[in-house]
């Protein structure tokens, strides 16, 4: 059953302290989460995604969502921004239903990059991430110079300083994400939600953003953010959703969550964990047994019981 919607407009809601472009640090005590799930269910059709999971995201924290192909990563984050339904549950905005708030106050309090966007129409670099100036502007006939500052201090956040006159139709794939992803941060919200941010970057924009990422978390923002890469998550996040499949998951801190057996029933493969000088990181190994003592090895390693933090079943099939 669909939940029910709430009732729209924005009378009560008061959003003018929370979306401040200077957040800082400092957590105020009893603060409401930024955003919180409260019995999220996801279904897709038979498949069901996500099963009652609720979460809160609070300033200073890092979320990066983990899981294989159609685990619902993608569908979860559009559904926090209302843009999917939830099968049931809610979804809290400042500790208030998401629906009590108009289009332009979320845009305020939150900023979505989406994982595929529509060919862009034929504007420039700096008119396209103005565009994301919009709940802020007071006039559509002008803008003002703290509203180019923003943006051009994006751009520079991105490593596109200098791009701010060309046309956003002739630049690289990796350069139009980065171009996406600077209109986000000059949205200036204090909830990021980024549907795999670093597709299509090279290595060394993709170490950049997510030092970036800590750094908002550290000024008292908060980001979530998809990956298809546990090592990016053991640099760049404080937590970790792992969708496991069949409505199950686990969450918590990255040292929760973040080992080799969870890794390795969640992707339906054998992940290992090495230590290098006391840096993690997973990887998987170049060729995998498809049968006999191998397949019973990877079996009984996938199986073992969950900690107590797990909302995972202690079997999964395999395929």
């Amino acid at each position: 059953m669909s939940a029910q919607a709430q009732p729209s407009g924005t009378g009560s809601v008061d959003v003018s302290a929370a979306c401040q472009p200077d957040i800082g640090a400092g957590r105020v005590a009893d603060e409401p989460a930024l955003l919180e799930l409260r019995g999220a269910t996801l279904s897709r059709g038979a498949a069901h995604l996500v099963e009652n999971l609720n979460l809160q995201i609070r300033r200073g924290q890092v979320w990066t969502v983990l899981g294989e192909n159609g685990a619902g990563k993608s569908s979860l984050l559009a559904a926090m921004v209302d843009y999917l339904p939830l099968s049931a549950g809610d979804v809290l905005l400042l500790g208030k239903p998401l629906r009590q708030f108009s289009s332009m106050a979320r845009a305020r309090l939150l900023s979505w990059l989406p994982q595929h966007e529509p060919d862009t129409l034929s504007v420039t670099v700096l008119e396209r991430v103005m565009l994301a100036r919009h709940p802020f502007v007071d006039s559509f006939f002008r803008d003002e110079q703290n509203d180019v500052d923003a943006a051009e201090f994006a751009l520079a956040d991105v490593g596109l300083a200098g791009y701010e006159n060309r046309f956003v139709r002739q630049l690289s794939g990796g350069e139009r994400r980065r171009v996406s992803l600077a209109a986000c941060l000059a949205q200036t919200t204090p909830l990021l939600l980024l549907d795999e941010p670093l597709s299509a970057l090279d290595l060394r924009h993709q170490q950049l953003l997510v030092s970036r990422f800590r750094q908002l978390a550290e000024q008292g923002a908060a980001v979530v953010w998809i990956t298809h890469d546990p090592n990016q998550a053991l640099i760049g996040s404080t937590h970790v959703l792992l969708l496991m499949g069949e409505g199950r998951y686990v969450a918590g801190s990255v040292e929760e969550v973040l080992n080799a057996r969870l890794l390795s029933e969640a992707y339906r493969t054998e992940v290992r964990e090495l230590d290098a000088d006391g840096t993690r990181f997973f990887y998987i190994p170049p060729a995998l047994p498809r049968s006999g003592a191998g397949d019973a090895a990877l079996s009984d390693a996938v199986s073992a019981s969950p900690s107590d933090h797990s909302a995972v079943a202690p079997e999964r099939p395999t395929s």
